[in-house]
C-alpha cells in the first residue's frame, strides 16, 4: 500500500464517520422531541459504537502500511491504540493527553455497548457520548492528518 492509497483510505473512512455524526445528530433532535425509548438508547449507544470502530479501522489501515501485526487477544482494542501513543520510545505515537483520554472513555463505552444491552444504559450515559462523538472523532482525525502529513515529509 502506497501513502496516496493510505490517505484515500483514510478519508473514505473518514466520511463514513461524518455520515454517522450526522445520524447521530439526527437521532438527538428527534429524542429532544418524543423522548428516548429503548429503540432510540439502543440505536443511539451503537452509533457512538460505529464511531469507536471507525477510528480504529483507521489505526488498523496506518498499520498495514507500515506492516505492523494488528494486535489479537482480549486485549486488543487497548493494543492497537498503543501501538500509536505518544511515549517516549514510540516514534509513531500521534495520540495523546485529552485524545487519549477521550478514545478510552469511548473504547469502554463500545465495550459495553458490544457486550451489553443497550436498553439497560441510562439515556443521560447514551446522551452524553452522543454529545462527545464528533469532538472526539474531530480531534482524531486532525491527529491522523497530522501524523500523515509527517508520513510524506
Amino acid at each position: 500500500m502506497t501513502l496516496h492509497e493510505l490517505r484515500s483510505e483514510v478519508e473514505a473512512e473518514t466520511a463514513d464517520l461524518r455520515t454517522v455524526l450526522s445520524e447521530i445528530d439526527q437521532v438527538l433532535a428527534e429524542a429532544s422531541v418524543s423522548g428516548d425509548s429503548a429503540a432510540v438508547r439502543n440505536g443511539s449507544a451503537a452509533l457512538v459504537a460505529q464511531c469507536y470502530r471507525g477510528m480504529e479501522n483507521i489505526l488498523k489501515r496506518i498499520a498495514k502500511f507500515q506492516a505492523k501485526p494488528i494486535p489479537s487477544g482480549a486485549d486488543w482494542h487497548v493494543a492497537l491504540g498503543m501501538i500509536y501513543t505518544v511515549r517516549d520510545d514510540n516514534p509513531d505515537g500521534f495520540i495523546q493527553g485529552s485524545l487519549l483520554e477521550k478514545l478510552t472513555v469511548m473504547r469502554r463505552f463500545r465495550h459495553v455497548v458490544h457486550h451489553g444491552y443497550g436498553f439497560k444504559l441510562h439515556w443521560g450515559t447514551i446522551q452524553v457520548a452522543a454529545q462527545e462523538a464528533r469532538g472526539v472523532v474531530d480531534l482524531f482525525v486532525n491527529a491522523v492528518n497530522e501524523y500523515l502529513n509527517k508520513l510524506s515529509e
